[in-house]
């Protein structure tokens, strides 16, 4: 195995920076805005540090311009979990690559591993466990994952890990973790390996947004202003405009809010309508989607109103029938032969008054059914 090296611990965490990433470890003292956290179990005499031009050169520049990890990373056989994280990044998105050159010792006495992660939860974090990944769920790549003997490149080697399943941008970091399980002085894996030129690059972000119309009218609503909810699957600005049928759409203008919400400012007329929600996300990426809904607001009103009517008259009629009926029992009681047929001739005309009457009550119920939903 190679000789130990001098342990340099560094841990800046600076401002986020912006994307297109380069370094090429010159100076490894002088990283701005890197952590590098030895989460070994138990911690070793080092971490990353300066590579030792006597265990090989640079990929490129001086000879010692490169990053390197041995297996002094833990004591005894133990499992190495060294974590090499680049700067926050802002603007993480699909089809970014991080590209990096590697190797390790000529004849290696045992076999290394390298994973590159990245975290998306903007704290970046690696945890506090030796096997934990902490924040860093996403595995982009890994450098002999079975820890081969042989197969960790001897000579250097440019490896590219593509970013993928990102909603539009995206906060959060890259890192390379120095990950051996029975590693260290005793143990049978891990010897010594390099990083140099490390390079991100972030592509423009050309895919729209997902907009989706969650809840609101999808057809008649009773609701002159009625509230639609929307989201989008990043975050975005969205704008809206509600368009009568045949008329010509307005401009989309800002959405009634709070949130992911629009009402119309004012009540609309009875009609066919539709709802266009556009949501824009940071690189101008814009998408839409629309919904149709129809208002009923003034037909129902007219319906309840008219239903009111016909239950006013039906208890009109009503009440004329129960007093056709007394006066019926009363000449029946009292009256001639002439008042009871003159009595029974009311409640025979009443009845008919109520028959009429509430067979106007159905329709107009179910005009209330129709319109009032």
């Amino acid at each position: 195995m190679v000789g130990p090296a001098v342990a340099l611990m560094v841990s800046a965490t600076g401002p986020a920076q912006a994307a297109n990433l380069s370094e090429s470890f010159d100076n490894v003292a002088g990283l701005t805005g890197w952590q590098l956290v030895n989460l070994s179990s138990p911690t070793g005499s080092t971490t990353w540090f300066q590579g030792n031009s006597g265990v090989f050169a640079a990929q490129t520049g001086a000879a010692n311009a490169y990053i390197g990890a041995n297996f002094n990373a833990t004591t005894g056989n133990n499992t190495i979990s060294d974590w090499l994280i680049a700067p926050s990044q802002t603007t993480l998105s699909d089809n970014d690559t991080v590209t990096f050159w590697t190797r390790t010792a000529t004849g290696a006495a045992g076999p290394d591993r390298l994973e590159v992660r990245m975290s998306t939860n903007g704290s970046c974090s690696p945890g506090t466990t030796t096997t934990g990944v902490g924040d860093f769920t996403t595995l982009l790549t890994t450098v002999n994952p079975t820890l081969v003997q042989g197969v960790y490149p001897q000579v250097w080697t440019q490896f590219t890990a593509t970013l993928t399943g990102l909603p539009g941008n995206a906060t959060g970091c890259l890192a390379f973790r120095y990950f051996v399980t029975n590693g260290g002085p005793a143990g049978p894996n891990s010897d010594y390996l390099g990083i140099d030129t490390v390079s991100f690059t972030d592509l423009p972000d050309t895919t729209a947004p997902t907009v989706a119309i969650g809840s609101g009218p999808s057809g008649k609503t009773s609701n002159a202003r009625p509230t639609f909810g929307f989201s989008a699957n990043e975050a975005v600005t969205f704008t809206c405009r509600v368009t009568a049928q045949g008329a010509t759409p307005q401009a989309f203008s800002a959405c009634s809010g709070p949130g992911g919400t629009h009402s119309p400012a004012v009540g609309l007329a009875d009609g066919s309508y539709t709802l266009e929600v556009r949501g824009t996300d940071p690189a101008s990426n814009a998408a839409n989607a629309s919904r149709t809904f129809s208002v009923t607001a003034a037909a129902c009103t007219a319906a309840k109103a008219t239903l009111a009517d016909a239950q006013k008259a039906l208890g009109k009629v009503g009440d004329k029938l129960k007093k056709a009926k007394s006066k019926l029992k009363k000449a029946k009681e009292s009256g001639t032969d002439a008042d009871i047929a003159k009595a029974k001739a009311k409640v025979k005309k009443a009845k008919a008054k109520v028959k009429k009457t509430a067979a106007a009550l159905a329709p107009a119920q179910a005009a209330v059914g129709v319109s009032c939903v």
